[in-house]
């Protein structure tokens, strides 16, 4: 077992590394076009919402339906003076949408297996290096942001222990939210700093309310779970698979 533990290391690292850039840090904010933006409110999407989704995601091809837990808004600067728009979730895990093969039944099944941090995010906040560099095929994580994603590693643990004993209900609730921002806070300052509001988004104030979040110069919070739709990165297949290979061998 002893000789594996290097190898475990690795794929953690990997795991991190290939989701970091692919676009998970602005999933509501001023999309382009070809990426349209799609947001409801999870408590308050029923079944003809679940219908919209399916149609849309049948039609758009290489996206997917994702829940949101927590909202960090705000604009960031990086190092070098590029600019970012933050409208995304602190953790995020797939939906899946569709028919069922025989009663042709729509359903909704929220894959919690797939339950992670919010890598790209995090990335942003912790990155001391520019885009253009982070981008190289060269890069590697700093000891900083190594250290930062070990213990987030831990975090990831801990939830893979409560799907794996049914304790899912918890991942609903304001409280686990706060918790896991609460946990943010204590390792990344950006978080530290972030004002929280007692606002809830919905589909009426959404916009205004990101609109505001982007004047200001820190982030913002809300307790908040949410909708939301995005391309899916071939390399997202790989992190799953790479996850479910950690777990197995540890």
């Amino acid at each position: 077992m002893t000789k594996i533990i290097p190898y475990l290391k690795y794929l953690r690292e990997m795991s991190r590394k290939i989701v970091i850039n692919r676009g998970f840090e602005n999933v509501l904010y001023r999309k382009p076009k070809g990426q349209q933006r799609y947001y409801s409110v999870y408590e308050k999407t029923g079944s003809n919402e679940w219908d919209r989704i399916a149609k849309h995601l049948a039609e758009v091809g290489n996206r997917k339906a994702f829940l949101g837990i927590g909202l960090c808004a705000g604009r960031f600067l990086r190092k070098g003076g590029h600019r970012r728009f933050i409208a995304a979730p602190l953790l995020f895990v797939p939906i899946e949408v569709g028919l069922d093969d025989e009663s042709k039944d729509l359903f909704e099944y929220i894959d919690w297996g797939g339950l992670c941090f919010n890598y790209d995010l995090i990335s942003i906040l912790t990155a001391t290096r520019d885009e253009e560099e982070m981008q190289s095929p060269k890069f590697n994580l700093s000891f900083e942001e190594k250290e930062i994603y070990q213990k987030f590693s831990k975090l990831e643990s801990q939830i893979d222990d409560a799907v794996n004993n049914g304790k899912i209900d918890d991942f609903l609730t304001k409280k686990f939210c706060n918790e896991m921002f609460d946990r943010m806070s204590e390792l990344i300052s950006t978080f530290k700093s972030a004002k929280k509001h007692d606002t809830e988004p919905n589909e009426n104030n959404l916009n205004e309310l990101l609109d505001e979040c982007m004047k200001q110069n820190q982030l913002s919070f809300f307790n908040h779970r949410f909708v939301f739709v995005a391309n899916v990165p071939d390399e997202l297949t790989a992190y799953a698979a790479l996850r479910e290979l950690i777990q197995q061998v540890e």
